[in-house]
């Protein structure tokens, strides 16, 4: 028999032509297969608006996806944060004092400057005026590194408090959720709800949302004070910013483009590697050893590419602004010098620009990364609050029976299930078994027998028919009652962390040895 080069999904069935990807990825040099493998993911994922975060290694861009409803989903979270209104407004303060010591410490500089005034007959110095000045800044210094210091301590409060309370929710709405949710749903999705997409909501609100409101008024309260000082030097120091941002664009679209190759190309090899390991011993009896190291090769060099291309241009942005800001600052000092030499400003107001002019371009450099972090962190509470607002199994009626003792008797009464629409498993099916009778339903895989005993514990209900237990309805038993009276030894061998005695003892943890 010859054996298969690689398990590939099963063929799709004719349909248009698959979504275009989230966003333009650099070409890559795979076979064919690979290729449409690659093709048919993302179409999926497109089809099910499965918007997954990707996290790749340190320093690997990531995708940012966006909120569908973005207004909706800040408004929801804000709610949230309304028990956190406290700290939300000290930390607003905290900021906005923390930014206005950052505006005034060039102010400073320039009066310590100015306290030395070189004439042609020497260098003058105001002592006393610039011991002052030194003074001041020393202790505006102080001051914006406790702000900081308050900053970290009252935002990182705020965020573990928030997604305590969102985990808390979450999980309790996982245990109240019905098995046709877990059935519709996969643990790694569920997972990355708890873990990847609250940890972002976490980050998002002890930094990213503290460093944007920053930024805006910084950049606000930086050009004020510069245009109050001299607007022309103030244009001056501003003409590099468009070269900038446009830099910035161009660049981040190719980093971004050779970033997703990479992820792509990381998921792939991920997955070769967990298929080969698990199967090995398919892989063994099949003899496929070296295609598995082929394919293994292939894709570890086209890794290596993609990689290299992702981490040449990610390098390079910081040398090409830094450049571009030097230039900034030559155009500046010159500019400055010329006016100085012609007494319409002083060499302190040069000395202050420059300070400014960093604090400028800064948070223009910032803003756009800052932004993107809050859309995700937006995305990702919206795919926590899709869960949260899934629905849970129906409340026990207000007159629900509570078992006391079971005798056993069982019938199934015409019942018809389907787990999707027209296709039911179940079709009038009808059973009675007498109390202490010991039965066996036999049938092949798929005729439904495991689906008898999800009904009659409840897991699913059932589209037509009623089952009843000691001639009561189930629907009319309270859920706990139900089960609580029924063993269920499951086809799957659960085991949870703890020592066996423990597992044993899951469903009643008061047994005795």
């Amino acid at each position: 028999m010859t054996p298969p080069r690689r398990p590939v999904p099963p063929k799709a069935p004719d349909t248009p032509a698959p979504p275009a990807m989230p966003a333009p990825m650099m070409q890559l040099r795979l076979p064919e297969r690979w290729t449409k493998l690659i093709q048919r993911t993302a179409a999926e994922r497109h089809r099910q608006s499965a918007t997954q975060q990707h996290h790749g290694p340190h320093g690997m861009q990531r995708q940012v996806v966006r909120a569908k409803d973005f207004r909706g989903s800040l408004k929801r979270l804000l709610r949230m944060l309304h028990g956190q209104r406290k700290g939300i407004v000290a930390l607003c303060a905290l900021v906005a004092v923390g930014t206005g010591l950052g505006l005034l410490s060039p102010l400073l500089m320039k009066g310590a400057v100015d306290a030395l005034n070189a004439q042609r007959d020497g260098l003058h110095v105001d002592m006393e005026r610039l011991l002052l000045f030194i003074a001041l800044m020393g202790g505006c210094h102080l001051l914006n590194a406790l702000n900081s210091a308050a900053q970290g301590w009252i935002s990182t409060s705020v965020s573990q408090n928030t997604v305590r309370q969102m985990r808390s929710l979450l999980f309790d709405k996982l245990q109240h959720l019905p098995v046709r949710f877990f059935d519709s749903w996969t643990n790694g999705e569920i997972l990355s709800r708890m873990t990847n997409d609250i940890g972002m909501i976490s980050n998002v609100l002890s930094s990213s949302m503290v460093n944007f409101f920053g930024s805006i008024v910084s950049l606000v309260g930086a050009l004020i004070t510069m245009l109050s000082m001299s607007w022309s030097l103030t244009l001056v120091s501003l003409a590099t910013i468009p070269l900038c941002l446009l830099l910035t664009r161009l660049m981040g679209r190719r980093i971004r483009s050779c970033s997703l190759a990479q992820q792509t190309v990381l998921g792939l090899l991920n997955s070769h590697i967990e298929e080969i390991t698990s199967a090995r011993k398919t892989v063994m009896s099949f003899n496929h050893e070296p295609q598995a190291i082929e394919d293994f090769e292939l894709l570890n060099r086209e890794l290596q590419r993609t990689g290299l291309h992702a981490s040449l241009l990610a390098s390079s942005m910081f040398p090409i602004m830094n450049m571009i800001n030097n230039l900034g600052f030559a155009l500046l000092v010159t500019y400055g010098g010329w006016q100085a030499a012609h007494g319409d400003i002083t060499i302190g107001v040069i000395a202050a620009f420059i300070q400014y002019s960093r604090q400028f371009s800064r948070p223009v450099n910032e803003l756009a990364n800052q932004y993107n972090e809050i859309q995700s962190a937006l995305a990702s509470a919206e795919r926590v609050f899709v869960m949260l607002d899934e629905e849970p199994e129906p409340a026990d009626p207000v007159d629900a029976i509570h078992l006391e003792q079971v005798r056993g008797e069982l019938e199934f009464r015409d019942v018809t299930f389907a787990y999707k629409p027209g296709e039911p498993v179940l079709r009038d099916f009808s059973l009675h078994v007498q109390a202490g009778q010991k039965i066996a339903l036999v049938g092949s895989t798929g005729a439904g027998k495991t689906t008898v005993a999800s009904l009659l514990m409840r897991f699913y209900e059932p589209q037509a028919g009623d089952i009843l237990l000691d001639g009561n309805s189930i629907r009319s038993i309270a859920r706990q009652d139900l089960r609580h009276a029924i063993a269920m030894v499951l086809q799957e061998t659960q085991l949870f962390s703890g020592t066996v005695m423990e597992n044993i003892r899951y469903g009643r943890m008061d047994s005795t040895d």
